[in-house]
């Protein structure tokens, strides 16, 4: 049953690849374990799958369905696109647009165009599938969060509209074989490759999840990133009640509410307006920041190639003053083809086609960083530390501000694992910040 490769062999359970540091914390191990042998438990920055050795009967299949050892590409895009797509950088693709709701007051709320809870919704009013799984913060504990199958629009509503932190939302898998009907899945693209690896081993997971809408990704921050954040603010953790990563327009600010007080802290995620605000945003979320986990250094994915269709923010184009969000869109199947155009027959949704390289330049930063990961894989060597094996992904040539980033993105990761440490995170922001602009600058001919 396992897939058969040169890293994938060193491994017995998942508990072996998180030792290895190669964990996603996707929860695809605990989502498929025919013997629930695997539980996600939430103690630190980052939860991590747990073998039950008694319950466990060594069948393999949680390392073969793991995207944290390796991915192949070129297999699950022939698998279910039919094809290895020509365009290395952003996988096969029908066509790029940007688009939002057309419900003024919805897109304003959920601040990058909406997009993705609305085709959730309507393919629940259209019986297009009768779930959706979705993730938010647990209520009073922002360490925690839950996934959870949604089957009503209200249900969908209430989930995050984003989340800058780990969520092993594919550990509800579990709960599916019994869900009378199909679903839609909503993840980012590590949680995407989970599940694609095992739709190809479990056939009953590739009838029950008929959609998947991926988020694009750059790195997810673990919990202490949001720790560090209300700590640079002086806010004690324990007085949290609830928290929102982004609300009210675009980009969103940070949402906080606090025990005993009547309004919301919000603190503006873009445009805030003293520089020691944009220092404490950029220390404790800035993309590939301080804390996010290595494994993420070495992804490849940024806009979740091998879903039906990828949504993200649509920067540098020309939309930047937008304040109601605004989403990118990369339609990837025949089925998202036919959704999107009813709903904009429909008037629920509205989309205009770009051009492939408009969508590279919005996404161009990220993009680079995504596939320039030779310095990453060279500093893990040099380390004796295992990187993961991806097939049909490009490395793009590299440059020495990408060798620099490594190093400090490195840097930045044995920072924030002391507390005592966090509060220098501020001064290595800005540098951090110059050096992944120089860094991603060029991407080059991006078909090759």
């Amino acid at each position: 049953m396992r897939e058969i490769n040169d890293i994938s062999d060193r491994f017995s359970t998942v508990a072996d690849v998180a030792a290895a540091g190669l964990c996603c914390f996707c929860g695809a191990c605990r989502g498929v374990c025919p013997r629930q042998a695997v539980t996600i438990r939430f103690d630190g920055s980052f939860p991590r799958p747990v073998v039950d050795t008694e319950a466990c009967n060594q069948c393999g299949l949680c390392v073969a369905v793991c995207p944290g050892h390796g991915v192949d590409f070129d297999s699950l895009n022939k698998d279910f696109f039919g094809q290895v797509p020509q365009d290395k950088i952003l996988g096969y693709s029908r066509g790029f647009y940007v688009g939002a709701v057309n419900n003024s007051a919805e897109r304003f709320r959920r601040t990058s165009g909406g997009l993705a809870k609305e085709l959730a919704i309507w393919g629940l009013e259209n019986n297009q599938w009768q779930g959706v799984v979705v993730s938010r913060v647990c209520s009073g504990d922002f360490h925690r969060v839950e996934t959870f199958i949604a089957t009503t629009s209200q249900e969908v509503r209430s989930s995050s509209s984003s989340l800058y932190c780990p969520v092993p939302a594919c550990s509800v898998w579990q709960t599916l074989r019994d869900f009378p009907g199909q679903v839609c899945f909503i993840g980012i693209p590590c949680h995407i490759h989970a599940l694609r690896k095992a739709q190809q081993h479990l056939e009953w997971l590739r009838k029950k999840i008929i959609f998947t809408i991926g988020l694009f990704c750059s790195g997810t921050p673990g919990f202490d990133a949001t720790e560090a954040f209300l700590s640079y603010h002086n806010i004690d953790p324990v007085q949290v009640l609830s928290l929102q990563y982004r609300s009210g327009g675009w980009p969103g600010d940070i949402c906080v509410h606090i025990r005993g007080e009547s309004e919301p802290y919000r603190f503006a995620r873009g445009r805030a307006a003293r520089l020691l605000d944009h220092l404490r945003f950029a220390a404790a979320f800035q993309r590939r920041g301080a804390f996010v986990n290595r494994r993420c250094l070495t992804c490849p994915d940024h806009v979740a190639e091998l879903a039906d269709l990828s949504l993200g923010d649509a920067w540098h184009i020309g939309y930047d003053r937008e304040k109601q969000g605004l989403n990118i869109i990369v339609v990837r199947s025949r089925q998202a083809q036919q959704i999107t155009d009813r709903m904009c027959r429909e008037n629920r949704i509205f989309m205009h086609e770009i051009s492939q390289q408009r969508m590279v330049e919005s996404q161009q930063a990220c993009l680079a960083t995504k596939k320039k990961r030779s310095p990453i894989f060279a500093l893990l060597g040099r380390k004796n530390l295992l990187s993961p094996q991806f097939t049909g992904q490009p490395i793009l040539p590299t440059n020495r501000w990408d060798h620099w980033a490594a190093r400090l993105e490195w840097m930045q990761i044995w920072l924030s694992e002391d507390r005592r440490r966090w509060w220098l995170l501020l001064f290595l922001a800005p540098l951090m910040a110059v050096l992944r602009r120089l860094a991603g600058k060029d991407l080059g001919d991006h078909n090759t």
